[in-house]
């Protein structure tokens, strides 16, 4: 098993060899006291993204993109994770095609943060990739989202109960139905609080 890099030349020759493990410690909770600052999390992902060249996959591009939001929000700068997802939907719509959760991300991080200025645009992200729902958390997190937003246009509303029924009973599902696979794509504790919330708004 590897070990952290142990310098920033280390980092950058891991970044160029090895995309997917390096994102898998920057999204660790304990990377910021490597680095020795909070600050540190949004410089680490500036830097893989910088250091993406012309060899790079185009996945690896919009991830990368995907796991600086992730850090944008960890330090509470929502509006930069916004424009991220929005960099990656669009790189998402160039052949040959790469898929992210940014189609999921954005309505749920303005559902969830209750930003209201971007309800419109969470709404019609949600409306043009429902085709792509294939596991009970992607289900789950598509009407939860909706059922957030609407419920704060339209209170107590048969589209929010119906939304928030439909996460519910996603989220209660115990199987993917995949075979081989049975547990992946399944709705976790950790959103256990929008659950709460979600059983309140479906009576």
């Amino acid at each position: 098993m590897r070990t952290m890099p142990s310098s920033t030349f280390e980092f950058n020759l891991i970044r160029t060899q090895d995309g997917a493990m390096l994102r898998t410690w920057l999204l660790r909770p304990h990377i910021a006291e490597w680095w020795g600052a909070v600050e540190s999390i949004e410089d680490l992902h500036q830097q893989y993204v910088r250091g993406l060249d012309a060899s790079s996959s185009r996945f690896d591009t919009a991830q990368a993109h995907v796991d600086q939001a992730t850090a944008y929000i960890a330090k509470g700068c929502l509006a930069e994770a916004l424009a991220a997802y929005e960099f990656v939907l669009v790189q998402e719509r160039i052949p040959p095609i790469v898929i992210t959760q940014a189609y999921l991300n954005l309505p749920w991080l303005v559902a969830t943060r209750r930003l209201e200025a971007s309800y419109d645009r969470a709404l019609r992200v949600l409306e043009e990739y429902k085709g792509r729902l294939t596991f009970p958390v992607e289900l789950f997190r598509w009407n939860a989202a909706k059922a957030l937003i609407l419920a704060d246009r339209a209170p107590g509303s048969a589209d929010v109960k119906e939304c928030a029924a439909v996460a519910l009973e996603a989220a209660a599902k115990t199987s993917s139905g995949l075979r081989y696979h049975s547990k992946l794509g399944l709705v976790g504790t950790e959103y256990r609080k929008v659950t709460d919330e979600l059983e309140k708004l479906a009576t």
